[in-house]
């Protein structure tokens, strides 16, 4: 982007290039299909662009950001489709397509992943089948993922509390603090 910017005051002012990138850097960061609106106004060219245009024209800006754009859907594909049973084999695909990449960055994720391989393939682990959740009542069972979220929670009021209390010099009542905020349903016995 840095190479397209002409550092005027009004953004429209700019290069087309740096507009565009500065203006619709969402389309990188989100998923393809999170992105609603089928038709996107863009002021600066008088004109609307349907969002599978816009992305093709956003990507042939230039090629790093094509392949950059690539890998970082090949990822989140993998992240979304794979289990158990074919992680392995495409975690394999990914390590080989992020350390071949021509960008520095992505071949230190790629070296990044190698060495939290185990740690990764985890996150495919499920939880038995009788134990999910329909979303509808139409749909089948979708076998959830075990996660360190409901633990981090958990950590995050901790520290919320740590931060708050602006240092406790008694822990016991520290303690009693974290309990009673962690739990605030249950019934204090005296």
């Amino acid at each position: 982007m840095a190479k397209y910017n002409k550092k005027t005051e009004k953004l429209e002012d700019n290069d087309p290039y740096y507009y565009l990138l500065k203006k619709f850097d969402y389309f990188f960061t989100m998923d393809y299909s999170d992105i609603t609106e089928n038709y996107i106004k863009i002021p600066k060219f008088k004109t609307k662009f349907h969002k599978s245009a816009l992305l093709k024209y956003l990507l042939s800006i230039d090629e790093k950001i094509n392949e950059a754009y690539h890998l970082t859907a090949k990822y989140r594909e993998f992240n979304r489709t794979a289990n158990i049973k074919n992680c392995y084999e495409e975690m394999e695909e990914i390590i080989a397509s992020f350390t071949s990449s021509s960008l520095e960055q992505f071949r230190e994720i790629g070296n990044m992943i190698i060495n939290w391989k185990d740690e990764i393939l985890n996150l495919f682990t499920t939880i038995e089948e009788c134990l999910t959740i329909p979303k509808r009542k139409d749909d089948k069972p979708v076998p959830r993922r075990l996660s360190n979220g409901p633990i981090e929670g958990i950590n995050s009021i901790i520290e919320q509390i740590k931060i708050n209390g602006k240092g406790y010099t008694n822990f016991d009542r520290f303690k009693r603090r974290v309990i009673y905020s962690i739990n605030r349903d249950l019934m204090v016995k005296n």
